[in-house]
C-alpha cells in the first residue's frame, strides 16, 4: 500500500481543542513532533512505513481521545487481514535462523 496524499482531517482542532499540545503527546507517545505534525496534515507519505503508520496513527489516536480503528479508516490505514501478518517464525523457510526453543 503506498503511503500517500494529503488527508487533512482537522486532527490539529480536535487535539487544540482538547488541550493537548504535540510535545505533551511526543513525551507520552515517544514518537518524534515531525511524525505528529505529519498525521496531523494527513502526510502519510512522511511516515516511515506502513507499519508505523499504523501503529502512530493509533498511538495519537489514543492520545487525544479518538477511536483508533475509526482514525485509521479515514486515514485509509487498513489493519492487515490475518493472512497478511507476520508469519510465526515456525513458517520460516528450512535453514533459515530460528530462535531457540527452551
Amino acid at each position: 500500500m503506498k503511503l500517500g496524499g494529503r488527508r487533512d482531517l482537522g486532527l490539529t482542532a480536535i487535539r487544540e481543542s482538547r488541550g493537548g499540545s504535540l510535545e505533551e503527546i511526543a513525551l507520552s507517545t515517544k514518537i518524534n513532533v515531525f511524525y505528529l505534525r505529519a498525521i496531523e496534515a494527513g502526510e502519510l507519505d512522511k511516515l516511515p512505513g506502513e507499519f508505523y503508520a499504523r501503529s502512530y496513527v493509533r498511538q495519537y489516536a489514543r492520545a487525544v481521545g479518538l477511536d483508533e480503528n475509526e482514525l485509521l479508516e479515514k486515514l485509509h490505514l487498513r489493519l492487515p487481514a490475518k493472512s497478511d501478518q507476520t508469519r510465526s517464525p515456525s513458517d520460516a523457510p528450512a535453514g533459515a535462523w530460528r530462535p531457540a526453543e527452551e
